[in-house]
This record gives C-alpha cells, sequence and structure tokens, in this order.
C-alpha cells in the first residue's frame, strides 16, 4: 500500500514506530488542496492537520508499507474518530500521477491550535525530507504548549523527534 503523509507522520520515525514496515519513497504532491490544522483531535482537544479542496497544492511524502500496518494505520489517525480515510487520492511523485491512500477530517473545525511538540513532528518531517513548502506552509501557524508533559502522545511523539536527532525539539519551532 502506499501512504501519502502531509502531517506528524512525515518524520520517519515517527511513523516507523507506529507501522513498523513504513518505507519512505519520496516526496509527493497533491494539487488542488491546501493544508490547514482544521481536524480535531478527540484525545487531546488539540488541532491536528488536515487538507482541504482549494487552489493550492500540498506537499508531502509517499510511503510504501505492508498490509499489515493498515489497519494500525486506521486505528492511529483516528478512522471513525474524526479522519475518513480517502482511498485512490491521486498524487504525483516524481512527476508522475500515483495512487494513495491519506486521511482527512471527516468534520473540519476552525480556530484550532496544534500542539508545540504536534508541530515539531511536521517540521522535523519537513526537514528530514527536503521539504520546504511544508516548512513554509508551518512555519507561522499558532501553536499552544501541551498542558500535560505525560500525555502519551506528547511522551511518543518525542521519542520520535529524539531519535531523529532532536533532542532539542523546540528549536524547530523557532525561525
Amino acid at each position: 500500500m502506499q501512504y501519502f503523509a502531509y502531517g506528524s507522520n512525515l518524520l520517519t520515525q515517527r511513523l516507523v514506530a507506529r507501522c513498523p514496515s513504513a518505507r519512505a519513497i519520496g516526496p509527493a504532491v497533491l494539487d488542488g488542496h491546501s493544508l490547514r490544522f482544521a481536524k480535531y483531535s478527540w484525545m487531546d482537544g488539540s488541532g491536528k492537520a488536515t487538507i482541504a479542496a482549494g487552489d493550492d497544492q500540498v506537499q508531502g511524502m509517499l510511503f510504501e508499507m505492508a498490509m499489515v500496518d493498515h489497519a494500525a494505520l486506521d486505528a492511529i489517525e483516528g478512522v471513525g474518530k474524526g479522519y475518513d480515510r480517502w482511498e485512490g487520492v491521486e498524487v504525483l511523485a516524481d512527476n508522475r500521477p500515483t495512487t494513495a491512500v491519506t486521511y482527512i477530517a471527516s468534520d473540519p473545525r476552525d480556530a484550532l491550535r496544534p500542539f508545540d511538540w504536534y508541530l515539531a513532528l511536521i517540521l522535523a518531517g519537513a526537514q528530514q525530507h527536503g521539504l520546504a513548502q511544508v516548512a513554509q506552509a508551518v512555519a507561522d501557524v499558532s501553536h499552544q504548549a501541551d498542558p500535560q508533559a505525560d500525555r502519551p502522545g506528547r511522551v511518543a511523539a518525542i521519542a520520535a523527534l529524539e531519535a531523529a536527532g532532536h533532542g532539542n525539539w523546540r528549536r524547530l519551532l523557532t525561525r
């Protein structure tokens, strides 16, 4: 299965910790859409990344993974709990159209802010894969500190950031 990642799963260490068979194929672009932080997290109340129809394009990464990790990815992404799986999405990878699976908010909401660690995951993934457009798109996104330092999602995210060499992950959030 090919998966188009555009949010926190851009960081390979994050995705592999969740779906061990994941392997980066390369950058990809989804035309006619924009990146927004309009997915309400039912787990922590923060804003998560989603895509919405528009005149822009969303840069991301194409990953390949075994079908055994498909159900795990659905669970992680919260299919039925805020995200819908979008199968057959056409992206351009290496200047060629290809189809993939991605996830989109089922009930997008405005005025949501991501946690700092979540935004750092996206920035670290953008840096890791040379996705300058992603870094530019999220550079000025208003974010918030997570009030719960021991939140499991935060702990796992920081572990992935550290595994990717970002021990001082907050530095990613400063220009």
